[in-house]
């Protein structure tokens, strides 16, 4: 699967979670840091990275694979014999994981795509694109590229089981190559599944987008369909919930869950880098009528000034009246209470970790940049003027609202079309 962009992070981005240890807060992490992982090094000039999740699903693949796939697959060996295949092959089947990626980015590069960097966790893999390919066929091979890998893996997996059995080798090393074949040609399949944020729904955006000429429209439908197939893994997940199922339910609820979060943000995002690209940020900023000192009291600041609205914001001024700060209502609603002895000051995001704007620029520039603050907002200024304020609502709406038009678009041609 491929990385979430700027604007998906924005736009799924949840609350800040402060430390709260010392009753003041600290530094909140940023988004791109509980993301990116430990980088153990690079191939082929691509930063590999490991999030933290991938030791979770490595411990479970070895005992799964020790006590239960094995064992029943070639019995009669010491219990170490198990164990520590299990290992060899839960990390043999992590680096089948990046085989996948890379050939994902390899291709990408071939076609002029840059690529940041891969990122293995709980669910694959994640490689980061800087940019879109620039034609459907250029899309077309990168989706299938990591496909492709996972179903030769598969086949070499299978042919090394057939010839270590032929020569009489150990059973339990047959068994080994056999289950990492499967899931290879699992992984394969699966990733063609035509629903984005899936392999397979690359497919079919890159297909559709030949056939329409229209790379916006073949996304969005692309995502839809990553949608239902969410819904989908969920109800099945929930019927074997219902039938006594409880790990394949719940894994199957999650994956489905996770589809469906991706497949919404990856539409949004898909709006917002070429469907917002010539919204200017003034038509979307608001504007800030009230301004309150850096010293004034948190209580009267949530009583007195902060808009009822559950992303309301308010600019922070020093005594000179420079802006030096906003005060969130996420914010707030993440440190909790009670505020007593608090001042504005204390639970600011200062304006290094606010995006900064100016009216006429590209707002799908500027939520680039949004989404790599650790606030998600922006100070929008006319010189060294503060005009307005860009907050993750008003990118939701006119996201929202760029989308209701091209539906309306699709509906208006296609009734001409018939006519």
């Amino acid at each position: 699967m491929p990385a979430m962009t700027p604007a998906e992070r924005l736009l799924t981005a949840q609350a800040q979670r402060p430390d709260r240890k010392l009753g003041r807060p600290r530094r909140a992490p940023h988004r791109n840091e509980t993301r990116r992982g430990l980088q153990i090094g690079h191939v082929a000039g691509i930063a590999i990275r490991v999030h933290s999740s991938v030791v979770v699903i490595a411990a479970l693949l070895t005992w799964s694979l020790a006590t239960d796939a094995l064992p029943n697959a070639a019995s009669g060996y010491p219990t170490a014999v198990y164990w520590t295949l299990a290992a060899v092959v839960a990390v043999a089947f992590l680096v089948a994981l990046l085989a996948h990626e890379l050939s994902h980015s390899i291709v990408a590069r071939r076609h002029g795509v840059k690529v940041e960097s891969i990122t293995l966790w709980m669910l694959g893999g994640l490689a980061a694109l800087e940019s879109d390919p620039g034609d459907a066929t250029a899309a077309l091979r990168i989706a299938l590229a990591g496909p492709a890998m996972s179903f030769a893996l598969g086949v070499g997996f299978a042919l090394g089981a057939v010839a270590v059995a032929a020569l009489g080798g150990p059973a339990v090393i047959v068994a080994a190559l056999v289950w990492l074949a499967s899931i290879s040609a699992v992984l394969a399949v699966f990733n063609l599944v035509p629903a984005a944020p899936l392999d397979g729904g690359r497919v079919l955006a890159a297909l559709l987008w030949r056939h329409r000429g229209d790379r916006v429209s073949a996304a969005v439908s692309a995502t839809r369909a990553g949608r239902v197939f969410g819904y989908v893994l969920i109800a099945l997940g929930t019927l074997e919930l219902l039938a006594g199922g409880t790990v394949g339910g719940v894994w199957f609820v999650f994956l489905g869950w996770f589809i469906l979060g991706s497949a919404r943000a990856e539409a949004a995002a898909t709006v917002v880098r070429y469907d917002l690209a010539a919204l200017p940020v003034g038509r979307v900023m608001r504007f800030v009528p009230v301004r309150v000192p850096a010293t004034m009291p948190l209580d009267v600041l949530v009583r007195d000034q902060l808009p009822a609205d559950h992303d309301a914001v308010v600019p922070v001024t020093a005594p000179d009246g420079k802006v030096v700060g906003v005060v969130t209502r996420p914010r707030l609603e993440a440190l909790g209470g009670p505020h007593l002895g608090w001042r504005a000051c204390d639970v600011m995001w200062t304006t290094e970790r606010v995006a900064r704007a100016e009216p006429e620029e590209s707002l799908a520039d500027l939520i680039e940049r949004m989404a790599g603050t650790p606030s998600g907002y922006a100070l929008v200024y006319s010189g060294d003027e503060l005009v307005g304020i860009v907050t993750p609502s008003d990118v939701a709406a006119a996201t929202n609202d760029a989308t209701a038009r091209r539906a309306r678009g699709r509906r208006s041609h296609g009734q001409h079309t018939a006519h």
